[in-house]
């Protein structure tokens, strides 16, 4: 069972970067998208983080299967912007060591007309599980090719897209082993 739960979608666009960087479980961003979740469920903890410009994404996890990737945008002065998005399964069953599993695959978007014109703003997000041989996990997209994080057998991206046509895309995907083979394969959500 899917269940959604969406604040507002990232507009980090304007300092997004393909390669995430490795956040500590304190950095701010980390911490908004646990103020936020607490109020579902204390029992869920970070398992990997990363920052991409102005926006942190967290995917969690607890011992009953539940997962909940946030993304939180932090600026100077302004309120924080995110969005959190929840899916509870039983866990899947081990993958092979060269596998990809996919749990998330969620976009969020935003059209307002504020003072000064017309916006559109959105983002895709993706997060899964890995194989203990899976080294790197390259993503095509609209914004060009994204590099996955991985962490404690996981991976996770976003990227700003320019509309909402799919809110569920496929995305293919480069799959990198520790003995160097290269694969494509086809990203879709669960479910």
């Amino acid at each position: 069972m899917v269940g959604v739960d969406i604040l507002r979608p990232t507009t980090g666009s304007a300092t997004w970067t393909p390669v995430g960087e490795a956040v500590p479980a304190d950095a701010p961003g980390v911490q908004q998208c646990e103020q936020w979740w607490q109020i579902e469920s204390s029992e869920l903890r970070p398992v990997l983080q990363e920052r991409r410009g102005d926006t942190t994404l967290v995917l969690a996890a607890d011992d009953q299967g539940r997962e909940l990737l946030c993304t939180a945008t932090l600026r100077g002065g302004q309120e924080p912007i995110g969005g959190r998005t929840s899916v509870e399964d039983a866990p899947i069953a081990q993958l092979a060591p060269h596998e990809v599993s996919t749990t998330f695959v969620v976009t969020t978007f935003e059209e307002a007309m504020p003072q000064n014109g017309w916006q559109a703003e959105g983002s895709t997000a993706v997060a899964g599980d890995v194989g203990e041989d899976v080294t790197r996990v390259v993503l095509e997209t609209g914004a060009g090719p994204v590099e996955a994080s991985l962490a404690e057998g996981r991976f996770a991206a976003w990227w700003p897209i320019e509309d909402d046509s799919d809110p569920h895309p496929e995305v293919r995907a480069q799959i990198t082993t520790a003995d160097g083979e290269t694969r494509t394969v086809t990203l879709r959500e669960r479910g």
